[in-house]
């Protein structure tokens, strides 16, 4: 999750910075608003948290005796 939240920050950083020219895009959203970007943040996150909490969930059944004696 660190790595995600370094990724959202940085993106967050990029998006502020390059708002003016995201404006010409962007239909009926200013270039202060923020609700786009925490939208997407929030959004990442979500699908961040559920990529490490999926393969965490499936290590935690494996019993580790099981493992070492498979190999």
């Amino acid at each position: 999750m660190r790595l995600i939240l370094i990724g959202i920050v940085l993106g967050l950083l990029l998006a502020t910075g390059l708002s003016r020219w995201f404006t010409g895009f962007l239909i009926g959203v200013e270039s202060v608003d923020v609700s786009p970007y925490v939208g997407v943040a929030v959004l990442f996150a979500l699908v961040g948290a559920l990529a490490c909490y999926l393969p965490a969930r499936q290590a935690v059944r494996i019993d580790p005796m099981a493992t070492l004696r498979a190999e």
